[in-house]
């Protein structure tokens, strides 16, 4: 039996995330644990709908099974966001595989960022903080070490939020020791934070979430 874990908020659950988990039955998958930020989400704000009616409606689209991700990191940085819902999915012991987002569709490329996003934090430490005590901020040090190690190719792909996440998950999957393994779905339709829907009629949550302010 194949079990497919997703780590999300779905502040609201919208078309996008529909064919994500789409995309993901297509894959193989016999039933889906999704790990969701409760009633507080990533950028400190309440969630729109309480986690009860988020988590009936990501079991309509499709989840098998919703998981409260903690409040400590569903309001963390992304880093400890990714580490607190991989850490719950491992801990399961029964999920094969984790899905997520991204821009750009490419596992392979994705893996390779996260590499050189280790290396950076961990062989060129020091050239890090350095440059953030010149007041840099940590994503332009970041992409601009990238850059320096990997080339443009690979740097690139950490402009986007998606796919920046998507590293997130990975390298949180490598410090566990993860067996999942990492399957990746093309986003289609709206940007993460587009103030307009796409022609395919698919809006960002933060176009969506306009509308309950």
């Amino acid at each position: 039996m194949k079990i497919s874990g997703i780590i999300c908020e779905y502040n609201p659950l919208h078309n996008g995330h529909l064919y994500h988990l789409e995309q993901v039955r297509h894959g193989g998958a016999d039933a889906i644990v999704a790990v969701m930020s409760g009633n507080f989400v990533q950028r400190g704000d309440a969630a729109i709908l309480d986690k009860f009616t988020r988590a009936k409606t990501a079991v309509q689209g499709g989840v098998d099974l919703v998981i409260e991700l903690p409040v400590p990191y569903s309001l963390a940085p992304a880093e400890n966001f990714a580490l607190g819902g991989v850490a719950l999915l491992s801990a399961l012991g029964c999920v094969n595989e984790i899905s997520f987002g991204s821009e750009c569709g490419d596992i392979a490329l994705l893996s390779q960022a996260a590499q050189a996003c280790r290396i950076c934090k961990t062989e060129y430490a020091d050239v890090m903080h350095d440059f953030l005590r010149s007041g840099y901020s940590y994503p332009e040090v970041l992409a601009q070490m990238v850059q320096q190690l990997c080339g443009s190719e690979i740097a690139a792909v950490l402009a986007q939020p998606n796919n920046t996440l998507a590293i997130a998950y990975l390298n949180a999957m490598d410090e566990l020791n993860s067996n999942m393994t990492p399957l990746t779905i093309r986003r289609r339709g709206a940007g993460h934070n587009s103030a307009q829907p796409s022609p395919d009629g698919t809006a960002s949550a933060t176009y969506i979430r306009q509308y309950f302010t």
